[in-house]
């Protein structure tokens, strides 16, 4: 196998691992908003911050799952008019 095949191939394996990280990551985000933690908290955990970068997180951030997480707390906050200012 050539080099430059094998850099391909690492490549696309780190590029996998990244990917499954970054999934763990948002599925670990959004369960634990729809647990009712605050999002600001919730990122700020080890296990967060253990596994992505900030860029990472802010790529994460914007991730569809975690934008419709917070979407529906914040709705379910207005309509039971119940904002969880108090931790």
């Amino acid at each position: 196998m050539s080099d430059r095949s094998r850099a391909i191939i690492q490549k696309f394996l780190e590029e996998m691992k990244l990917d499954v990280t970054e999934e763990r990551v948002i599925n670990y985000i959004v369960r634990e908003v729809h647990q009712g933690r605050k999002l600001s908290v919730v990122i700020q955990d080890q296990y967060v911050s253990n596994r992505v970068g900030e860029e990472e997180l802010g790529q994460i951030l914007e991730n569809k799952e975690i934008i419709e997480a917070v979407e529906k707390e914040l709705n379910q906050a207005f309509e039971e008019r119940d904002f969880k200012f108090a931790e």
